[in-house]
């Protein structure tokens, strides 16, 4: 007799469906069955080979366009030849998950500076003891005199933000938390300053209050000025943004063995720069940001400081700056910020040195960002209300210092309570995420 039709459902997931079947009527002619699996896009008149000759009734096919339906075939052929007439078929459309989103990098742009928030562009800092102030994040302002420059470089519908936090004119030991601007308490710090007189800055990401604001609170004793830039926001994935690809850190960039014969070449202060990212130092390695690739993940270090300064990144064919990157408050200071930013068509960045005298800087890529629309793989970002994953000074698995030389691996899985180091989120992050 003839094999029977196997029944087939189809199950969409970020960039890949996994298709299962029944088992069909072997009508009398000997088992057991293997199945060969086909696909399209839906409406598309040839179908692509997928797997052949399973025994299992399930298959997994990756490398798929999210948000586009297509149809998944299945066919048995059992011992003796015979073969089902036609092709079992279900659909499914593959889709990155609830709460994802896409990045899209722009050109770094303040929108908010205490210095210049009060009356007439006076300073306003933020009060001490855990005052907190509410900041829109929706428009770009001008660095000298606070007003307003763009409109809307954060488009309503926007979900978080990455986002580069500046203390400055700090008064004591202290540190800020950035939460959404709805947002009643926090449960993490964002950048921490250990007294008077520094200047320090930290680049993350948060999610946003549906009216575009974020939620700074200040853990100093003393009011504390705040400054906040825009790297890039994150949207809905059925816009069109970018998805990120990890990769192992590696560096880019160094500027003590960039001149000649592996010789210093520091950037003069009023001077900038532009770097490739494309390719890697350490070790040597081509095309770990290829060709198309829209913005990049970095960690950029200011070393052999001798004054006060700071460095701004930007696109490398950007021709000036409208934010700061990294800070240093004085001579000796070695400091680091991670970050996110758009590359010019040639995979560059540029850099310039506010001012003072020559700096050394060194630059690490750890991922980089595609485009969304036709993509095939690529991860997605999820955006939720920052919560602490590990401190060693809490009573927690693997507490205590590290020491020097030796490394820890620590488990970032479940949101902590500050004080006590006890569980009080389970799986804010997932099991399968692949960064962070």
């Amino acid at each position: 007799g003839m094999v029977g039709i196997p029944g087939v459902t189809a199950t969409g997931g970020n960039h890949q469906v996994v298709v299962t079947w029944t088992e069909p009527d072997f009508a009398g002619n000997p088992g057991p069955a293997l199945y060969s699996v086909y696909y399209r896009k839906l409406g598309d008149p040839f179908w692509i080979n997928g797997p052949f000759d399973l025994a299992e009734r399930a298959t997994t096919i990756r490398g798929l366009e999210n948000g586009v339906a297509y149809e998944f075939g299945v066919v048995a052929q059992v011992a003796d030849g015979n073969v089902s007439p036609q092709l079992g078929v279900g659909s499914a459309t593959p889709t990155p998950g609830a709460g994802a989103s896409v990045f899209v990098p722009i050109d770094p742009a303040r929108v908010y500076d205490s210095r210049l928030a009060g009356p007439g562009g006076t300073p306003d800092p933020i009060p001490g003891n855990h005052g907190s102030r509410v900041m829109s994040v929706a428009d770009a302002i001008d660095v000298v005199t606070g007003r307003v420059l763009q409109r809307n470089v954060v488009p309503a519908g926007a979900s978080a933000v990455a986002f580069n936090l500046t203390a400055t004119e700090t008064q004591s030991r202290g540190w800020f938390a950035i939460t959404p601007g709805d947002a009643s308490t926090y449960s993490a710090s964002t950048v921490n300053w250990a007294g008077g007189s520094e200047v320090i800055a930290n680049g993350l990401t948060v999610k946003l209050a549906s009216d575009r604001t974020v939620k700074v609170f200040n853990g100093s004793d003393q009011a504390t000025d705040a400054v906040l830039d825009i790297v890039g926001y994150f949207i809905d994935p059925s816009q069109a943004g970018q998805v990120f690809h990890e990769i192992t850190p590696t560096r880019v960039y160094d500027s003590r063995t960039a001149g000649p014969w592996g010789t210093p070449d520091p950037l003069a202060g009023g001077a900038d720069r532009v770097l490739s990212v494309a390719d890697g130092l350490t070790p040597p390695s081509q095309d770990i940001v290829p060709a198309g690739a829209t913005a990049v993940a970095y960690n950029i270090s200011a070393v052999d400081t001798s004054a006060r300064g700071w460095f701004a990144v930007t696109p490398g064919d950007a021709a000036t700056y409208r934010s700061s990157t990294l800070n240093w408050a004085g001579a000796g200071d070695v400091i680091d910020n991670g970050q996110l930013v758009k590359l010019d068509a040639n995979r560059q960045i540029k850099v310039f040195n506010g001012y003072g005298p020559p700096t050394n800087l060194v630059v690490e890529v750890l991922g980089y960002f595609t485009p969304s629309v036709g993509a095939t793989d690529g991860t997605y970002f999820h955006a939720l209300d920052p919560v602490r994953a590990y401190d060693s000074r809490a009573a927690q698995p693997d507490p205590g210092a590290v020491a020097g030389g030796s490394t820890r691996r620590v488990a970032i899985a479940d949101g902590r309570d500050i004080t006590t180091g006890a569980v009080t989120v389970a799986d804010v992050i997932p099991v399968g995420t692949p960064s962070i």
